[in-house]
């Protein structure tokens, strides 16, 4: 009896060992299909195709879109970007988008000279009803050039859904080089990036940390239907 009694535990063991194994290499997996972006309308999942990622790194101003979910997709230069964000007028971008409406909208956004939002800081905000836009060409201008690290968002939109906020990046000044667009949502909300090591710039393995010399900060104002192709 005894000896059927460690029989038994001993198979009990094997299958549980087995079992925790392969939930191992199931994770192992799923971790491994964690990159997925999309480039011209297609899906790309897990590695980076070689030839995509040759054509990615041979355009000088590649624009990186984030949504409001994490999600990744990447464009040409940045006016291919806002065509296919904002379909055919382009002026959703701009501070046309912010006419004045019975509801105020404003959002406000800090930057940091350190990770977790931490060390120097500046705030600035945008209202519906006041200062639309944000546009600063050469970061050095405020003692921010290579050197924001974390980024914090709020926006504050009762009742006005289809506006949000935008925040581009260029890795050079006067708006040039390659960049990257985040998009907020539209409702009560703050949106965080504690670290912007984790922003990939380019697909040669750069991120975005201590990167920026020039941003614009705006609303942006959902075309409906959404998305816009």
């Amino acid at each position: 009896m005894r000896k059927l009694l460690i029989c038994l535990l001993g198979i009990i063991s094997i299958i549980l060992f087995n079992s925790c194994e392969q939930e191992v290499n199931d994770s192992l997996k799923d971790e491994q299909g964690t990159t997925m972006f999309k480039y011209k309308g297609v899906l790309y999942s897990g590695e980076i195709n070689v030839a995509i990622k040759e054509k990615l790194a041979t355009l000088p101003e590649l624009a990186m879109y984030v949504d409001e979910n994490g999600g990744i997709e990447y464009f040409d230069n940045y006016e291919d970007l806002l065509k296919n964000i904002c379909g055919d007028d382009l002026s959703l971008t701009d501070d046309v988008s912010t006419k004045a409406s019975r509801t105020v909208t404003t959002s406000y956004i800090t930057l940091y000279k350190d990770l977790n939002y931490k060390g120097g800081s500046k705030t600035y905000d945008i209202s519906s009803s006041g200062t639309r836009y944000v546009h600063i060409s050469d970061l050095s201008s405020i003692g921010f050039s290579n050197n924001i690290s974390s980024v914090k968002i709020e926006i504050r939109n009762p009742g006005n859904p289809d506006k949000q906020s935008m925040l581009t990046l260029w890795d050079d000044v006067n708006y040039k080089g390659p960049t990257v667009v985040f998009r907020v949502p539209a409702r009560d909300n703050t949106w965080f990036m504690p670290d912007l090591r984790t922003m990939p710039r380019g697909v040669s393995g750069g991120n975005w940390n201590d990167a920026a010399r020039s941003l614009k900060f705006n609303f942006f104002k959902v075309p409906t239907p959404w998305p816009p192709r």
